[in-house]
């Protein structure tokens, strides 16, 4: 069985990856867009027992999809009221979720998105204010 990611493990993980992060790896993001958006449609978030652990998972899902909007609007220059830090923390995320290189890999069924969900939702609390910040600027346009 594979052992549990906490989100301990997951905080102290992105922030050792937040310090290595570049333009490139935010370029990358951009990218892979599309790629994203299908794998968060057809994820294992979906599974009953993620949703459980989760609870909102349309939630997780709608807040990933706005982290992919902050990269792409910062990248294109529209939205730069953003630090750093919460760029690199999403692109951490993102990554994370996107690479199938994992520390519990996806294919292992329900299990396998249990440290992606952590590492996601460990991000989503460490940038919660500039994501409120970003949907406001949004809802404004």
């Amino acid at each position: 069985m594979a052992k549990d990611f906490s989100m301990e493990e997951a905080q102290k993980k992105i922030l050792e990856m937040i310090e290595n992060i570049t333009e490139s790896d935010v370029k990358k993001i951009v990218d892979n867009k599309d790629d994203i958006l299908s794998k968060l449609s057809t994820s294992g978030f979906k599974v009953g027992a993620i949703a459980s652990q989760v609870g909102n998972v349309e939630q997780l899902i709608e807040d990933m999809k706005t982290m992919l909007e902050i990269v792409v609007d910062y990248v294109s220059g529209n939205y730069k009221e953003v630090p750093w830090n919460t760029i690199a923390a999403i692109v951490v995320a993102l990554i994370y979720f996107l690479s199938p290189i994992d520390l519990i890999p996806d294919f292992i069924p329900i299990v396998g998105y249990t440290d992606d969900i952590t590492v996601a939702l460990t991000c989503i609390k460490y940038i919660k204010k500039d994501l409120d910040k970003y949907r406001n600027w949004k809802d404004s346009l």
